[in-house]
């Protein structure tokens, strides 16, 4: 009797490929990987464990665990990602968003009735996006200096009928906000700073990379921003002095399990 692989099978093979690569979450992923292909959610997998599943599903598998075994992010493997709930579009003309900067949007949560808020360096637009879905009554806009990243964010934006306008721009557009959330890159060129996984080569670098030092593109956009405006910034624990520096009465918080800090003030 020939063998007949299930979904069970098929999901602990590609872990333990993903463990020998030593992928950080390689259950997880694995699971994910064959929850996409087969089209349901990764939540129920253990629901269809027993199934068996077809050669060409295994093999469109197998070809996702070996992108993953390479370090390609899984977000660009199933072409999207959650974030607090929302399901975006994920693809490599964007960088992966990652769920410690669900704290900026729990600082703009934070707003009265009606405040204006501009996400800067929106990327595919998470945050942006997350602040609509939770405050309908804030206005929301986002902005990136990558054409390719705002096409991504107008893109989700659509799908998932939130009234967020993105644009093209190199810093913050020019507007009265409440506040301004960023999430700049704030990597260093030598990566000693903030070390880089081993995903990051497949992302684009521009959302990476914040100068030599890393807080080069952090400083430039705080400068193009209207003094007194309100702002919370995203950025490595070693930059939390030169941030502060930037900004008048900053306040500068972060979870302990995350590898970035968040700091909040007014602009000069």
């Amino acid at each position: 009797m020939p063998w007949v692989h299930t979904v069970g099978t098929v999901v602990d093979h590609a872990a333990e490929i993903l463990a020998a690569a030593d992928c950080d979450n390689p259950q997880a992923d694995a699971e994910e990987i064959v929850a996409a292909v087969l089209g349901f959610d990764s939540s129920r997998i253990q629901d269809h464990r027993a199934e068996p599943i077809s050669e060409p599903a295994r093999a469109q598998i197998a070809a996702h665990t070996r992108r993953r075994r390479d370090r390609e992010p899984l977000a660009y493997i199933t072409g999207q990602c959650s974030y607090r709930g929302l399901i975006l579009a994920i693809d490599p003309r964007v960088l992966v968003p990652h769920a410690q900067s669900g704290q900026l949007v729990d600082i703009a949560l934070r707003l009265p009735f009606g405040a204006r808020v501009h996400d800067v360096g929106t990327g595919a637009g998470p945050i942006a996006l997350s602040i609509k879905s939770e405050r309908p009554d804030l206005a929301v806009t986002g902005s990136d200096v990558s054409a390719e990243a705002v096409d991504v964010a107008r893109e989700n934006a659509a799908r998932l009928r939130l009234d967020v306008q993105f644009v093209v721009a190199d810093g913050v557009p020019p507007g009265d906000y409440d506040l301004v959330v960023a999430d700049l890159p704030y990597g260093d060129r030598p990566a000693r700073i903030v070390p880089q996984p081993p995903e990051s080569r497949y992302q684009p670098e521009v959302a990476h990379y914040g100068g030599i030092a890393g807080h080069e593109t952090i400083g430039k956009v705080v400068h193009s921003i209207r003094s007194g405006t309100r702002m919370a910034i995203q950025h490595a624990v070693a930059q939390s002095d030169v941030v502060r520096a930037l900004l008048a009465e900053p306040d500068t918080f972060g979870d302990p399990q995350y590898s970035a800090r968040f700091t909040v003030g007014r602009v000069f």
